[in-house]
């Protein structure tokens, strides 16, 4: 099997087991299905950073941030205290010199993943990728979906739409170390 082959099939594992993991853990905080908050930079008042030092960012005082490892690098979730309030993130190194994801790489890599309203997103300095529209059942079928590269790690955040405020608040304050 190429190793082509195998990256696709280890990213779309991924895909579906952090989906999951998003899915119950924000069933277990107990979250409602609330009407959606819109958030702004301002709103953002706490800092988190990375502790292997990559990055930075704000979010609301009121959310938690976990990180659980994996075999594939590492899942960050950030959640309010409802259901829909907040994301997933999966954090993966490459070895591939990828500056930039795009929608037609992710495309090539994963023919059949819905993908509508890409636009092309800068984060920090220097991370490059795209955000979408994408449908998946575990975020209430409408997903918001942002996809990008920096220093040779992948990063990609996945919300429910309704949070979709929340995650262009953070990415807005993000920082790269």
């Amino acid at each position: 099997m190429s190793s082509k082959i195998k990256i696709v099939i280890v990213i779309f594992i991924a895909l579906v087991l952090t989906g999951f993991a998003f899915f119950y853990f924000s069933k277990e905080k107990g979250g409602g299905e609330g009407a959606p908050a819109s958030f702004s930079e301002k709103s953002l008042t706490e800092v988190y950073e990375d502790p292997q030092g990559r990055f930075t960012f704000k979010h609301p005082e009121n959310f938690t941030v976990s990180v659980y490892p994996d075999e594939l690098g590492e899942m960050l979730v950030l959640q309010g205290k409802n259901a829909n309030e907040g994301f997933q993130m999966r954090i993966q190194p490459i070895d591939e010199d990828l500056t930039v994801i795009t929608a037609e790489r992710i495309r090539q890599d994963l023919p059949d993943i819905v993908m509508t309203d890409t636009q092309d997103v800068f984060v920090g300095e220097g991370g490059k990728g795209v955000a979408f529209i994408s449908n998946d059942p575990l975020f209430g079928g409408k997903s918001r979906e942002v996809w990008f590269a920096h220093k040779q790690v992948f990063y990609q955040i996945t919300a429910c739409f309704s949070a979709d405020s929340l995650v262009q608040a953070v990415l807005g304050s993000w920082t790269f170390k």
